[in-house]
């Protein structure tokens, strides 16, 4: 009875000192995915900048063993909707790096720079990848639907752009 008595004038005491700076010191876990191989985990992490008026979200990814997450993504841009291809071997996201419109981007997990795989310039709102991994299915702003193909992430590797206006 006393600990309980004692557990809760220590919440109440807490709630007091939660205000505006500790709201924005909170940082929102979304858009978990996990690795083919079911070794990873890559997530999308969102704060809050109070200077700025923004949310900035970058994409991590760890190992399901535990360890330190690893970054993927700056705080130049904003990353989000992490997506494992087939294969395990790269990350899709959806960035708008380069001041643009949300293009979606391949991370290779064994290093390098993200490579940019769309151009569309109204952006795009979603992807998916096709079962082999040759495909995306894009989801573009106003519900059109667009498929990438002819390997995907052999055209990153090319560091060839898919642009809308040469399809």
């Amino acid at each position: 009875m006393v600990f309980s008595l004692s557990s809760l004038i220590s919440r109440k005491e807490s709630r007091a000192g939660f205000g505006i700076e500790q709201y924005l010191a909170l940082r929102d876990i979304s858009e978990i995915a996990v690795s083919p191989d079911g070794q990873f985990v890559a997530y999308t992490l969102t704060s809050k900048d109070l200077e700025k008026d923004e949310e900035k979200s970058v994409i991590w990814m760890m190992s399901v063993k535990g360890g330190d997450p690893v970054r993927m993504t700056s705080d130049e841009s904003d990353a989000s909707s992490p997506k494992w291809s087939p294969d395990g071997k790269f990350l899709g996201i959806l960035s708008d790096r380069n001041d643009e419109t949300d293009q979606v981007w391949l991370l290779d997990l064994r290093g390098g720079d993200a490579q940019q795989l769309t151009k569309l310039p109204q952006g795009i709102d979603s992807f998916e990848w096709s079962p082999d991994g040759a495909e995306l299915v894009l989801r573009r702003r106003g519900d059109e639907y667009l498929i990438v193909g002819s390997g995907a992430c052999r055209l990153a590797q090319r560091q060839r752009v898919y642009n809308a206006r040469q399809a």
